[in-house]
């Protein structure tokens, strides 16, 4: 049996995101939050798998879904951010999201 990822010591399992502690606060970062869901499932364990599930749910509310924003489908770089600030910010998300669907599908819920 696959070991368990050991969990970054700034994993909230609130949100099931990574935070970044800033003068303004804890922040959760939407590109950290696409790789470690990356980690998880590549770790293999069941329950990394299950967690992977969580944390890639939480990472996809980051994303802009209005249909009618013209950034739609960009993610914001914090789940704090209500609008996308960087067009850049899919770039690093999808770094982590493409590689994980390919090489982990089988692994991956239907959604």
């Amino acid at each position: 049996m696959p070991e368990r990822l050991e969990l970054p010591e700034n994993y909230n399992p609130e949100t099931h995101l990574l935070y970044k502690t800033t003068e303004n606060g804890n922040f959760h970062e939407s590109r950290a939050g696409a790789r470690l869901g990356r980690n998880l499932l590549a770790s293999g364990h069941v329950e990394d798998v299950e967690l992977a599930h969580q944390v890639l749910a939480a990472t996809l509310t980051c994303q802009e879904k209005r249909t009618n924003d013209p950034h739609h489908g960009n993610f914001f770089w914090m789940a704090e951010d209500d609008v996308v600030g960087d067009l850049n910010a899919v770039e690093f998300c999808l770094e982590s999201l493409i590689p994980m669907m390919i090489d982990h599908q089988d692994r991956l819920e239907n959604a």
